[in-house]
């Protein structure tokens, strides 16, 4: 697959973490763990000790009485130091609370707070605070924490963040502040708050800050000539798209390719060196550090999505399937094999097996492993290919580069001859996929390791009508010295790809995209193995709002698509309703807003409308399984979940009104106890229209009881058409009575 021959031959950067922890053990008080500082081997001189490092914590946090077992540790990543303070609960349930403490300066780097509440009770965590109380909370500590940094702080609203109705634990509330300098966002330096929405604590905490020195805005180029750059670079790249699949596609199944509109080369996520007005690029081992933007393919690369692995079968399913299914034998897959694979004698095929393959097309493909038996210097140890069960066609290969072999001291050859061998390959195994491809030109495309220069990686990606396809294409590793071709791996697929005259043209592609993206100017730094680099000014497309976080386009829409090619206009998300300011129900309809639920009219809740059946059940259906589940529910499956669950009896029309009588059936139903509510016997009307032998007695005491219906006066009025926020109302007061 392209992706993970990606991450072999040109690896992306890794952060090398260097970490010298000694563990102090103290239960019951942190003075016995203090005693012991002199015992810790640091690699600096500590300002800031380890008792002082506890007093900051619990100056700013609340550390649980409970939690009384304590430990500690001292440890050093990218040149910086800190304390690592962790205190937790010594008999069950458990829980934790730890922290990170910067050495020198004092600075709380992080905190976070579990606490295991043992078995919960079955009832909704409804959160006591709304969004802006948690906030409140969130925003006190930041101030206290850190009064000199708040000029440079801005609060992120955050128009994403659905708060689930769960059974599994509290609401958590998450907010963060990016860093502004010189009116210029530094996303990379941020802080992030998380807040219980039960109580309030601050579960979370995490800070990010740079002490390194920002340019001034002087010599900065205009938006405009930043927007020249981006179309004559052509930034924005024309290309075929497939959404990963959970399952591959039956045969009768045509799978189709799409196209969009994505950032690509010649730059990294679209951004524009501010100064130079030329597009910013990454060298080998490089990133821009923060740079959340990871929604390329519409969530990450080339990778063949989908291409799922079903179990292998078993010799006598293998001998029956190649009866039946035409597909080549075992002996005939080895054969395939070795047409292009010279397999030392001293190899022994250790593993045949026959199993499914290909992703969105389903293909049967034989599975054979070589190992080296008895060892043997001088020649490959390993074999692994992979054969086309019904063409026979060689799909891929891998085996070790002189395994062995340490009298190899030859120089290896250069990149340009390495790319002729292996154009000359592919030219012989695939003579006509080889004029349907094209080399991306990796920087990177040595591998860095061990033997540096020795391997050589080649990625040719697919053309489709002129338009570059990253999800299928021709991968190679060439071993430089001995000049053998060491790994081959063949991604294509028989799709239905869509005609280029339904995408829109480039120059308005563009402007759709900064439409909806405009180019921003920020402070960027980048990061490689060595460290950090001087911070430096960019424009970049905004990704500020939460609801268009994508690098992907629909090519003939414009409509901006998440990873699975969704259109992000019609993913979950919060209602903030803007009309129901004063209503009685503000709190509840709020609630359900956060849940993502009530959301048939976007942002207008319509609180004095009449409720419906299918609105209420499936607000109903959302409390219970999520807002996820019911987005693009239809009407009669709505009908038939809330039947399976028992909670719908009536024959009525999904559009037909709800009145008092019917909701009060509904609420008794959604808590269990539609049972209880038959015993007649049991109750006496708490209304005067509400006769001692009416079947809905049972349902209308027990709402009247548990208080789950707004209802003033002594008459029920059953027949009385309730609002919609009289609907939600009484649905949040009935999660929250016990099962």
């Amino acid at each position: 697959m392209l992706k993970s021959f990606r991450k072999l031959v040109f690896p992306l950067a890794f952060v090398f973490l260097i970490e010298t922890i000694v563990p102090i053990s103290a239960f019951g008080a942190e003075a016995q763990a203090q005693t012991q500082t002199g015992k810790i081997a640091s690699p600096v001189k500590a300002e800031i000790s380890l008792e002082q490092a506890i007093a900051l914590v619990k100056e700013n946090f609340e550390v649980p009485k409970e939690f009384n077992k304590f430990t500690s540790g001292y440890s050093s990543y990218n040149n910086r130091e800190s304390w690592s303070l962790n205190w937790s609960k010594a008999d069950q349930p458990g829980g934790s609370f730890s922290a990170q403490v910067d050495v020198s300066s004092g600075e709380i780097l992080s905190m976070n707070l579990w606490k295991n509440d043992g078995q919960p009770e079955q009832k909704f965590n409804l959160p006591k605070l709304s969004y802006e109380e948690a906030r409140e909370i969130a925003q006190k500590l930041v101030n206290k924490m850190l009064p000199s940094r708040l000029g440079e702080l801005q609060w992120v609203k955050d128009d994403s963040q659905v708060m689930p109705l769960n059974y599994y634990g509290p609401v958590s509330y998450s907010f963060q502040w990016k860093r502004v300098v010189n009116g210029t966002p530094f996303p990379s330096n941020f802080v992030t708050v998380q807040v219980n929405g039960q109580d309030g604590q601050v579960t979370g905490y995490n800070g990010n800050w740079s002490s390194d020195n920002f340019p001034s805005l002087d010599g900065v180029i205009g938006e405009a000539k930043a927007q020249q750059t981006f179309s004559s670079q052509k930034m924005l790249e024309l290309q075929y798209f497939t959404a990963p699949m959970i399952q591959p596609l039956t045969t009768a199944t045509q799978a189709k390719a799409r196209l969009v509109y994505q950032l690509s080369k010649p730059s990294i996520n679209g951004a524009i060196d501010a100064i130079t007005g030329e597009p910013v690029k990454l060298e080998s081992g490089q990133w821009l550090v923060g740079d959340d933007l990871a929604l390329s393919r519409g969530g990450d690369g080339g990778e063949a999505k989908g291409s799922i692995q079903q179990p292998v079968l078993t010799p006598e399913e293998q001998s029956e399937v190649e009866k039946n299914n035409q597909v080549i034998t075992r002996e005939q897959a080895v054969e395939a094999a070795r047409k292009w694979i010279n397999i030392p004698d001293s190899l022994s095929l250790r593993n045949a097996s026959l199993g499914m393959d290909g992703g969105y097309v389903p293909k049967r493909v034989w599975t054979l492993d070589w190992n080296l038996s008895p060892e043997s210097k001088g020649v490959a140890q390993y074999i692994y290919a992979r054969v086309d069960a019904e063409s026979g066609e060689l799909l891929a290969f891998n085996f070790s580069p002189n395994a062995g072999n340490d009298s190899v001291k030859d120089t290896p050859i250069d990149r340009s001859s390495a790319q002729k061998i292996v154009e000359g390959f592919l030219q012989k195994i695939q003579p006509q996929r080889f004029g349907e491809v094209e080399l991306i030109d990796e920087e990177n495309g040595t591998y860095k390791g061990s033997n540096e220069g020795q391997v050589q990686g080649f990625n040719y990606q697919r053309i489709v009508n002129g338009i570059p396809f990253p999800n299928n294409g021709i991968t190679v590793m060439l071993d430089a010295v001995s000049k053998t071709v060491i790994s081959y791996n063949l991604n294509w697929w028989t799709l239905d790809f869509q005609n280029p005259s339904e995408s829109m043209t480039q120059e308005n592609a563009e402007a759709t995209f900064l439409k909806g993206c405009p180019l921003e100017l920020e402070y960027v730094q980048i990061m490689n193995n060595n460290g950090l680099s001087k911070i430096r000014l960019v424009y970049k497309p905004s990704m500020n709002n939460a609801l268009a976080r994508s690098n992907v386009m629909d090519a003939k829409t414009g409509q901006f698509l998440d990873w699975q090619g969704q259109p992000l206009a019609d993913l979950l998300r919060p209602y903030y309703f803007k009309d129901i300011s004063g209503n009685f129900a503000e709190k509840e309809i709020s609630l359900l807003g956060q849940a993502g639920i009530f959301g048939e009219d976007g942002d207008q809740f319509k609180p004095n409308d009449t409720l419906s059946v299918q609105s209420i059940l499936k607000a109903m259906l959302a409390a219970k399984n999520g807002a996820a589940q019911t987005m693009n529910i239809k009407d009669e499956d709505i009908l038939q979940k809330a039947k399976d669950l028992g909670w719908w009896k009536e024959e009525l029309a999904p559009t037909s009104p709800v009145d008092r009588e019917l909701m009060a059936k509904l609420l008794i139903r959604i808590t269990d106890l539609e049972n209880i509510s038959q015993l007649q016997e049991l109750y006496k009307s708490p209304y005067k229209d509400i006769n001692e032998d009416s079947p809905s007695l049972g349902y209308v005491a027990l709402v009247k009881g548990l208080g789950l219906m707004k209802i003033d006066g002594t008459e029920f009025e059953p027949q009385r058409i309730i609002t919609r926020a009289e609907g939600a109302y009484a649905l949040v007061n009935s999660l929250k009575v016990k099962r």
